[in-house]
């Protein structure tokens, strides 16, 4: 339904494309903003243009500022005077951050401006922003100051991302919300599932993400290698791109899984991918609320994963899905092999989670809350 903010204008503001979900939840966010609340939206990216990242043919723009490096300090001057110079020309009412590198530089230049709204997404959980030295110290400092003169709100895709910025960031709390994040169901969902019932060749577990430390992967593998033991049928599937995948082909060599570990590179079809899958794993050390832990539940796959705050709040061990401890390969083993060799409790976990991903986590829900919160910060 169109609503009130038809006619305002929201600049999106990301580090990169084409690296983790975040420029996809923005992209995404944005298409639902325009569709349903009539938010006229622009995307702009730090960075440089990514060449096999696509972008959607709805979504505006995007600008590119040009930073070969966005996350590093050296970046941040060049990238706050560009970015102020598109949103003093773009006349924004809002400028909308979504990762943390991005919120400082759009909190200085809304703060050099005056008369732009800072609304800063907090999605994930740095483990760098719990770490001391003057180095981090300053830098946390700085991300402070920006917000307090930029008059920066936040919303948090969970509770644990919420408390994990305000712990370490000492921010205002009453600056800040929590709106659960959300995908496209219609991106994923397949009328078709596989049956654990089935007899089958072969048994497909998947993971997807960056493959970057503190991801799991290594962890994953390592589960694998012992989960072959009893199913030499199974094979491992993992969708994404990052500076882990030679040493994680490595890894998987040495343990002789070459043959079973198949390395995807980034894929347009994500629904494909969930329905090849029996069962999807998520071994991450910390997480805010990942978001293809959503997509795989309304895929209809059945989920392992690990207990990351932020995965907590999605899902219920035994309920809907099955949790155990970061960095535990054999409680990742055992946990894939009970689902394997259960196939009720599969179907049933399978379809619990993807119940609570209709009632909980769509982009719909999440546009209209970031709607609302758009209309607070303009009045």
């Amino acid at each position: 339904m169109k609503d009130s903010l038809n006619g305002i204008r929201v600049l999106h503001v990301v580090p990169t494309v084409g690296e983790g979900g975040a420029s996809r939840a923005a992209i995404e966010l944005m298409d639902a903003l325009e569709k349903e609340h009539s938010v006229s939206t622009q995307l702009c990216v730090l960075g440089t243009p990514a060449p096999d990242f696509k972008i959607p043919t709805s979504v505006s723009g995007p600008i590119y500022l040009g930073a070969d490096n966005p996350n590093a300090a050296s970046s941040i001057p060049s990238s706050v005077w560009k970015l102020r110079k598109v949103m003093r020309e773009g006349r924004y009412d809002i400028v909308h951050s979504h990762l943390y590198p991005d919120s400082l530089v759009a909190a200085a230049s809304s703060a050099t401006l005056g008369g732009i709204s800072h609304l800063a997404h907090i999605r994930d959980l740095p483990p760098n922003l719990a770490e001391g030295g003057v180095k981090r110290e300053a830098k946390k400092a700085l991300h402070r100051l920006a917000y307090g003169i930029g008059q920066t709100y936040f919303v948090a895709v969970s509770q644990a991302a919420a408390d994990y910025a305000l712990q370490h960031l000492s921010l205002e709390s009453s600056r800040m919300i929590v709106v659960t994040d959300g995908v496209n169901p219609y991106r994923i969902v397949r009328d078709a599932r596989r049956d654990p019932r089935a007899e089958q060749e072969r048994i497909t577990i998947g993971a997807a993400g960056r493959l970057v430390p503190g991801k799991g992967f290594d962890v994953l593998i390592k589960a694998i290698a012992k989960l072959v033991e009893a199913k030499p049928n199974l094979v491992l599937r993992i969708a994404g791109s990052g500076s882990q995948r030679d040493p994680l082909a490595d890894l998987a060599k040495s343990l002789g899984l070459a043959g079973q570990v198949e390395f995807l590179t980034e894929i347009d079809d994500m629904a494909s991918f969930y329905a090849s899958l029996d069962i999807f794993v998520l071994a991450s050390f910390s997480e805010g609320l990942p978001r293809v832990i959503l997509e795989a539940m309304f895929a209809g796959v059945p989920i392992v994963a690990t207990d990351t705050a932020g995965t907590g709040e999605a899902i219920s061990d035994g309920v809907t899905g099955a949790v155990v401890k970061a960095g535990d390969a054999e409680g990742l083993a055992r946990a894939a092999l009970a689902l394997i060799d259960n196939p009720a409790k599969h179907i049933a976990l399978a379809e619990a989670a993807q119940k609570a991903a209709w009632q909980r986590f769509t982009i719909g829900r999440v546009a209209s809350e970031i709607a609302a919160r758009y209309r607070q910060l303009l009045q």
